[in-house]
């Protein structure tokens, strides 16, 4: 059997999201600091992707990929009123951005555990594809947010009718983020395990093995393709690369003969199906090989993989024994496999004496087998929890039964069994806490001591989803609803099943209050698929229609987390129908009310300024900051944001020097004030230079430059304070050096056009609008920037007429002319003045707190 067979025999069925290395890409500053920051916030080193996140909203505030990373970050360390706030940034800087609605599911999702995250991967990577699928929903609480979108969905191709969703996921992922490099090289590893898709696959990798950032990767890809088996002519290219590679040429060279090779190839693409769910047809070719040669260790091997997954586990752990002892050098290929089989064979002969009333023969096997530990053990320590309850050693099954709520928290079959258990010790409190957090179905369970047949087939309708099975999914779901019309949780489950097919207005009709009996748990749940359709204000109408008295705290709370959400999408709606009186009163309403979190109604201030109510916002800010105290601090630090914003910089200055003395202010409070303080020190520069104050200007940017040594911004203000002294060939080395870390944006170009003029090198500035011109050609800054270049040369004529267009181009655009900011940086070791011979720093200045 050809070599290239082998690694199919287990790697294809056990393999996981493949961690893909970021090799950051010199296109840009900017993107350089995306690809890092997305790298680490991938590999959960949230504080080197803060670092890089801070860093990219330096030089752009309304960066909107970088407010994107940063929310979602937040999310993923748990700090969700940040991360709505970083929402609310980004809604402002770009409204139509598809990113909203990713970063609004994070939110609603919550942060994920790491041990959740952590035991999905541990499954996936021990072969138990739909246990970690599973898993990774468990954690997720609906669809994968897009950080953790490329590992979910590597992992559910391998699962039984997985692979189509799979591919849908990944290639939405790639239309949201064009620019993801890992996405397109995840989406050609799905393509690549089908023969349908294959090619396009291959065509996808050629493609991206070019990249700097995923080349490497590709290239393995690539190349596994091609040992799995393509058309004859997309061997040559990787051959003419890699001429070396003999097992590729042979493989070729067998396709190319359509000899010598069929069984093993027909053994590949059973391989191949076996990992996408077609058990028959993998089931078929494998026995067909065996029918050949009964010796045959891959198809032994094959065969035995079927049966572990047809759950006929002692046959598998024989098949598997026999391709081990058929060819022992292949032997560990086979063994993980043959002791998962070994271990759920002898689980099964448990059951089997559980069933016969022999409780404790199964009990001593149980434990046997748990003398080792392993890390899908769960689901026999969930048999030997019931075996001890059976046996009535309460106390035993207690332990066991809170070993499996270690290992899948929130497992209604091992809470409904603890309530048993500690009912049956006098733990009444206790359980009592437990029946209070189970489903209605799971009480039921618990009274009649069976599981209730609508929850069974609930559960049996999840099963088949996760399975892609939608048919059979749909049909399980209809029963139970059928068994149990008055069940508003099966309804939300069915309703949401319905929204991921596509039917959304299905969805709404299944949850109607009325038809599950218009309890405040059916308003709950007709009001949370609101939510997940993005529909807040008519999940709040909804909360709003159950008197107060008689909400349950359930319905409280989950009114308390939607109310600013809906508050504002109530307010655009006003908006758009023209009444924005009552737009305005009920985002002051949300502002003012002390029942509100601070954090959660902080938004209201900046959707009225949004909206022209720019004195309201501002008096609204100042009220609440003068109640100090950390509030206090929280609402400052948005009046001074928009006090900058309203151009009212000198009031901002005072705003910002008491927040920066107050003793309430923290860490993560001064971060906040960087925004605006920033645009407050670039003006105080461009001040000091006017009055022709070198050594002032530079004391200012110094720290900045210390620092943010490639910050563009910092070296502009540096090159301009240069310049501005008549040495312009350090001026030069400075605009260069700025405009080189991100050639294409706007802001940048005018800068280093406006330097380079000012440092008397209209050569100069004339390549770099050139340049700006190719990116940009129909921005009307470059028509300014060359009227300045036509009135640096005298030519006033040109100048107007560049002008002109400028104007027109902007009128017919509705632009907003780019503006850039300055970041503020911490007390540093300055470096020495070259326009101040001690190289101290004025009391003057110190006393301004610069």
């Amino acid at each position: 059997m050809r070599s290239w067979v082998r690694p199919l025999a287990i790697g294809v069925l056990l393999a996981a999201a493949i961690p893909l290395r970021a090799v950051l890409a010199a296109e840009s500053a900017e993107q350089v600091l995306l690809d890092k920051a997305n790298y680490w916030r991938l590999k959960d080193r949230p504080d080197l992707a803060m670092e890089a996140l801070t860093k990219l909203l330096f030089l752009d505030p309304n960066q909107v990929e970088g407010l994107y990373q940063l929310g979602m970050l937040e999310v993923q360390q748990g700090k969700i009123p940040d991360a709505r706030l970083d929402l609310a940034r980004l809604q402002k800087a770009d409204p139509t951005s598809p990113h909203i609605v990713e970063l609004e599911n994070a939110i609603r999702a919550g942060k994920i555990g790491p041990n959740e995250l952590n035991q999905a991967r541990r499954l996936a990577q021990s072969g138990q594809l739909t246990e970690a699928i599973e898993k990774y929903q468990e954690a997720f609480r609906g669809p994968p947010p897009p950080s953790f979108g490329i590992e979910y969905y590597l992992t559910l191709s391998g699962t039984p009718g997985g692979w189509d969703q799979a591919l849908q996921g990944l290639q939405q992922l790639a239309q949201s983020e064009p620019n993801n490099k890992e996405v397109k090289l995840a989406l050609a590893q799905v393509m690549i395990n089908r023969q349908d898709t294959r090619p396009d696959g291959i065509t996808a990798l050629i493609q991206l093995s070019k990249d700097p950032v995923v080349g490497a990767d590709a290239v393995k890809l690539w190349r596994q393709a091609l040992l799995w088996g393509a058309p004859t002519p997309l061997y040559a290219q990787y051959l003419a690369q890699f001429p070396q590679d003999q097992e590729v040429r042979q493989r070729a060279a067998d396709i190319a003969a359509q000899s010598g090779g069929a069984g093993a190839s027909a053994q590949s693409q059973a391989y191949v199906d076996l990992q996408h769910g077609k058990l028959a047809a993998a089931e078929k070719q494998f026995a067909a090989s065996l029918h050949s040669n009964p010796n045959d260790a891959q198809a032994l091997g094959g065969l035995g993989l079927v049966r572990l997954r047809q759950q006929r586990f002692a046959q598998a752990r024989d098949l598997l024994g026999r391709a081990m002892r058929a060819d022992p050098a292949d032997r560990k290929n086979w063994t993980a496999a043959y002791d998962s089989a070994s271990f759920w064979a002898s689980v099964e002969e448990a059951k089997a004496l559980q069933s016969a009333g022999k409780l404790q023969q199964a009990r001593a096997l149980l434990n046997r087998l748990l003398a080792h530990p392993r890390g899908d053990s769960w689901g026999a320590e969930m048999v030997l929890a019931n075996v001890e309850s059976r046996l009535h050693d309460n106390t035993a099954a207690e332990q066991t039964y809170r070993r499996v709520l270690k290992a899948r928290p929130g497992n209604g079959d091992a809470l409904v069994g603890l309530a048993s258990v500690l009912t049956a010790q006098g733990k009444t409190a206790e359980a009592k806490t437990i029946i209070d957090r189970l489903t209605p179905a799971e009480r039921a369970r618990l009274t009649k001591n069976s599981v209730a047949p609508a929850e069974l087939l609930r559960q049996q309708a999840k099963n088949a989803e996760a399975n892609g099975n939608y048919a059979l999914a749909e049909q399980k779901f209809k029963q139970a609803i059928a068994d149990d019309a008055r069940a508003p949780w099966i309804r939300l489950d069915y309703a949401r099943f319905l929204a991921g097919q596509g039917r959304i207005n299905e969805g709404f009709a299944v949850v109607d209050p009325m038809a599950s009996g218009n309890t405040p748990d059916s308003v709950l749940v007709a009001a949370m698929y609101d939510v997940q359709q993005d529909r807040w204000a008519a999940a709040l109408d909804k909360v709003d229609s159950v008197p107060v008295n008689e909400r349950s705290s359930d319905l409280k709370n989950f009114r308390d987390r939607i109310l600013s959400r809906a508050t504002e999408d109530r307010a655009e709606q006003l908006i758009a129908a023209g009444n924005r009186t009552q737009a305005r009163n009920i985002l002051v309403a949300l502002y003012t009310n002390p029942d509100v979190l601070p954090d959660e109604r902080r938004i209201a201030a900046y959707d009225l300024y949004r909206l022209g109510y720019q004195n309201t916002a501002l008096q609204l800010t100042r009220r609440e900051m003068e109640r100090g105290g950390a509030v206090g601090v929280k609402a400052g630090i948005d009046y001074a944001k928009l006090l900058v914003t309203d151009a009212r910089y000198s009031d901002a200055e005072a705003v910002v020097a008491r927040l920066e003395a107050s003793p309430d202010l923290t860490a993560d409070d001064r971060d906040e004030l960087l925004s605006a303080k920033a645009i407050l020190v670039s003006r105080n520069v461009d001040k000091l230079l006017v009055g022709r104050h070198f050594a002032e200007a530079y004391d200012l940017v110094s720290p900045l430059l210390v620092a943010r040594p490639n910050d563009p911004v910092v070296l502009m203000t540096v090159g301009r304070i240069f310049a501005a002294a008549g040495r312009d060939t350090q001026a030069l080395k400075y605009f260069d050096q700025a405009y080189q870390q991100d050639p294409d944006d706007v802001g940048i170009i005018r800068g280093v056009v406006m330097g380079s003029i000012q440092a008397d090198d209209i050569g100069q500035a004339q390549k770099y609008l050139d340049a700006g011109e190719k990116a940009h050609p129909k921005n009307p800054w470059m028509f300014y920037l060359q009227a300045q270049i036509e009135r640096a040369r005298g030519n006033n004529r040109a100048a107007m007429s560049a002008l002109r267009t400028a104007e027109s181009l902007a009128k017919a655009q509705g632009l907003v002319t780019p503006s850039s900011a300055q970041p503020e940086t911490p007390a540093l070791k300055l470096p020495p003045n070259p326009f101040r011979s001690d190289n101290t720093v004025p009391p003057a200045l110190r006393s301004a707190g610069v």
